[in-house]
């Protein structure tokens, strides 16, 4: 993320990041929080986006929001900064509609604040 210019993000992300700054230490932080993770990959019916998602329980894993491109799969950091958000303890939630990327979702019961919700 230090290079917003990098093939590996959407248009719109590389638009976005051009005004983020983020430093080699918060970059550490985030794939610190990551190693632990353990997801799955959900993709739409027409197989043109993607969403790597993470068990309910693990609520630091937040999803990654994926589209084909050129040359391949593409980060859509943009749409996951307007529509995941995070509470106390870094708990991931839907801050908005997921739309396009709502598909992965659709077997989970969020509550009224957009957080998921373990089924019992």
């Amino acid at each position: 993320m230090s290079d917003p210019g990098l093939a590996l993000y959407t248009e719109e992300t590389r638009r976005q990041a051009a005004g983020w700054t983020l430093t080699p230490a918060q970059m550490d932080t985030v794939v610190e929080s990551y190693r632990s993770c353990s997801g799955e990959t959900r993709f739409s019916a027409d197989g043109r986006r993607a969403v790597i998602r993470y068990p309910v329980a693990t609520r630091h894993c937040a999803p990654w929001f994926l589209v084909r491109g050129t040359p391949g799969w593409l980060l859509d950091l943009a749409t996951m900064h307007q529509v995941i958000g995070f509470g106390r303890n870094n708990a991931w939630r839907l801050a908005g509609d997921a739309g396009d990327y709502a598909f992965a979702f659709a077997d989970w019961r969020f509550d009224r604040h957009g957080f998921p919700v373990v089924a019992p």
